[in-house]
């Protein structure tokens, strides 16, 4: 015979260790912060050891709660995955990603079609947004984010860097001198709000100081960023591809040259990399997906 707590107290831990407070535990399970709580008490009385100890204002995990976690995590992982392949008439072939909008319309969109002629019959549910996604919450089996790879509780797979040049409109540089890396501090530098550090290392890298750029304009994504700097609004740091792509077509130019960040360190680069969760088993199919991906850019 099994001795497992009762799963109540499993399901109050798994959505505190998950959520990270008593309070978003209990709007995800649709109960009250005292009844979430006295779950906690219950799964730690039957233990005989403390899960979650009192940091602050809020809560965090005693050392047997994060031995405890990743296991509770996949346990409830594999309960949704088996509903979910019930629900779906016992289809697992559906593999759902998520990706930044920008990947999406770049590289992923494009690609499908190889992707579907190599596994005919695969279903793809293709999400798209800016934030990292609750895999379990939302039911994401994959997820592609940009950023330098500090991803925690996450298996993460590089898969390619995200190489920038700096750009801007010719208007912009009409009645300027610019022909040295000091010279572009005298142009606004547009940005994006996923990442305050990319022109910070740029900059760094170029040897200027952070404090004299004219540092303006944050916006959501590269897409719209890129728009910005095509209407002559300031310099912004463009993805290599979309860089000569605008370039050639005269829509923009590169003021210190195409090669100009080609020798910066890659840690100070950005890239995309393919996530999933740890507690979560991936199907055949998600796993035929990863190998593929992976191989894109190759």
């Amino acid at each position: 015979m099994r001795r497992l707590p009762p799963l109540n107290s499993l399901r109050a831990f798994e959505a505190v260790a998950r959520l990270g407070s008593v309070k978003a535990a209990s709007e995800d399970l649709a109960v009250t912060p005292q009844a979430v709580s006295q779950q906690i008490k219950v799964l730690e009385d039957w233990l005989e050891k403390a899960v979650v100890e009192a940091a602050g204002q809020g809560i965090r995990l005693t050392k047997e709660g994060e031995k405890l976690e990743p296991f509770v995590a996949s346990g409830f992982a594999e309960f949704e995955a088996g509903v979910r392949a019930l629900a779906n008439d016992g289809s697992s072939n559906q593999i759902a990603v998520n990706a930044t909008p920008y990947f999406a319309a770049r590289f992923l969109i494009p690609a499908l079609p190889d992707f579907r002629e190599q596994n005919p019959g695969q279903e793809i549910s293709l999400t798209t947004r800016l934030e990292m996604p609750n895999f379990q919450a939302d039911g994401v089996d994959l997820a592609v984010q940009w950023g330098y790879g500090d991803w925690q509780k996450l298996d993460a797979d590089l898969l390619f860097h995200d190489h920038k040049v700096i750009c801007c409109a010719p208007s912009l540089l009409e009645g300027k001198d610019i022909k040295t890396e000091v010279d572009l501090l005298k142009l606004p530098l547009l940005t994006t709000t996923v990442s305050a550090r990319l022109w910070r290392d740029v900059l760094a890298f170029l040897g200027l100081k952070e404090a004299r750029a004219k540092i303006s304009d944050a916006f959501d994504d590269a897409a719209t960023m890129r728009q910005a700097t095509q209407a002559g609004m300031g310099v912004g740091l463009i993805s290599q591809e979309d860089a000569l792509e605008d370039i050639e077509r005269g829509t923009l130019v590169a003021p210190l040259g195409i090669d100009a960040l080609a020798e910066i360190p890659l840690d100070k680069v950005p890239a995309f990399y393919l996530l999933r969760s740890l507690s979560k088993k991936l199907s055949p199919e998600a796993i035929a997906f990863v190998e593929w991906l992976t191989n894109l850019k190759q």
